[in-house]
């Protein structure tokens, strides 16, 4: 399975191949010196948010074969728009926002 893992400079993401294994969650750990939350998205699949605040790793998420093509077809889309526009460099990388949630143990506030 894919990992999308959206970078803060340059505002950027890459894919690569792999997997956030929950059994890994440690390992996980000693990479980012315990600074480091683990979630499940909406539909199950881990996403790995390094607290570092040095760390230019924004976010790491599972994702599917499908969503990075829909991914690069709207990256493709986004700079034919600016190309026709005008903008100067011709686009960059642009950070997608992160499909996930994080659980609420109770409903209200206090």
């Amino acid at each position: 399975m894919p990992l999308l893992i959206a970078l803060k400079n340059p505002r950027m993401n890459l894919v690569a191949k792999g997997e956030l294994k929950d059994e890994d969650e440690k390992r996980w750990d000693e990479i980012f010196h315990n600074q480091v939350l683990i979630v499940k998205n909406q539909s199950g699949r881990n996403t790995l948010i390094p607290l570092l605040q040095e760390c230019n790793i924004a976010v790491i998420e599972e994702v599917t074969d499908k969503e990075v093509k829909d991914m690069e077809k709207m990256a493709e889309e986004r700079k034919r728009q600016i190309a026709v526009q005008g903008a100067p460099g011709g686009g960059g990388g642009i950070i997608s926002k992160p499909q996930f949630t994080i659980p609420s143990g109770r409903g209200g506030r206090g």
